[in-house]
């Protein structure tokens, strides 16, 4: 990887509260979600360490988003991280859709949580067909997903559906609350990688504006952070440097064109979330980073009983409805470091 000096710092600025939805709502009785962070779990969805590129919404800018064609070109061009968003149906079947309504897509005023798989695949997506996350996870075996769960209620199911197809360990699950992804830990077990919600994030930002390391953010693997916020810079050498302190990896978005990329790989981050993953591929090969993919065997797939998953589910449920009990009241303040 080509290497640059430092550059100067410049200040970054308080990331809004994510915009109340429904899925907020659902999970506002969640509990606690400060813990003492642990570090990086060894698992294949880490591999060689990037740079990582990560085709999001499976590669927007190459296809309709969330669509079996951008998944495919981005998969084409040697891409193996793939990220999409998981909502549910009303038939409990977790999908790859963004928003909470059809509107955007597909010009259907529908919720996704008000309709069975058959009919938000009657409506598709500009005529491409709707993707189960199973269909995904099947499809491309040698991928690892970052999924952004968009609604809690999804979890149960998709702990359930990582554990049968023996895919827990390529995942990275995202989310805007800390204590929905607290939950998928508790359920998962250590090889589910995970990265910080919303509101850690926020701190962590605080924080190393102040020259200070946050206290008591929740476990995570991962750090998701837009390039900006508005016409101002959010993500900077020090909030970098900080994270990599902590024992997370910082993974940029919002980076579409190949001056950002670069950009903000001289400042150190280890990996792009981006539309344009064919663009993030030239950007690393121009670089002498670009790391061909390799393929691992499947690993093989447990088996899980009718009665434990039922188990597991309802587990789920509870932690969800009741909060993660064994965690402390979050801490607000910073430490020097």
């Amino acid at each position: 990887m080509l290497t640059v000096p430092r550059p100067r710092r410049s200040s970054e600025l308080r990331p809004p509260a994510p915009a109340p939805d429904r899925a907020l709502e659902a999970a506002r009785n969640v509990g606690p979600d400060a813990v003492t962070l642990t570090g990086p779990v060894g698992t294949r969805y880490v591999g060689d360490g990037g740079p990582y590129v990560i085709a999001h919404r499976g590669g927007a800018a190459l296809a309709r988003e969330n669509t079996l064609a951008a998944f495919d070109r981005s998969y084409a061009l040697g891409v193996r991280y793939l990220e999409t968003d998981v909502r549910m149906t009303s038939d409990g079947e977790c999908v790859a859709v963004h928003d909470a309504t059809l509107t955007r897509v597909t010009g259907a005023e529908a919720r996704v949580d008000e309709l069975t798989l058959s009919g938000i695949r009657r409506l598709g997506i500009g005529g491409d067909r709707v993707l189960r996350i199973a269909d995904l996870l099947a499809t491309f075996e040698s991928a690892k997903f970052v999924f952004d769960l968009k609604d809690p209620k999804a979890l149960p199911h998709l702990v359930a559906l990582l554990h049968r197809a023996g895919a827990t360990d390529r995942v990275c699950l995202a989310g805007a609350r800390d204590r929905w992804l607290l939950a998928a830990r508790e359920l998962a077990g250590p090889a589910l990688n995970t990265a910080l919600g919303w509101e850690a994030v926020g701190r962590l930002v605080i924080a190393a504006k102040a020259g200070r390391r946050p206290v008591n953010l929740p476990p995570a693997e991962f750090v998701h952070l837009p390039r900006t916020l508005g016409r101002r810079k959010l993500l900077t050498r020090r909030v970098v440097d900080i994270a990599h302190d902590l024992g997370m990896r910082v993974m940029a978005w919002d980076v579409e064109d190949a001056d950002a990329m670069h950009q903000m790989l001289d400042i150190g981050v280890d990996g792009l979330i981006t539309d344009r993953p064919d663009l993030a591929r030239d950007v690393l090969v121009e670089r002498d980073a670009w790391v061909a993919p390799t393929a691992w065997p499947a690993p093989e797939k447990p088996v899980q009983g009718a009665e434990q998953e039922k188990r597991t589910m309802a587990r789920a449920r509870r932690l969800l409805s009741r909060g993660v009990a064994s965690q402390g009241a979050a801490s607000q303040g910073v430490v020097a470091p």
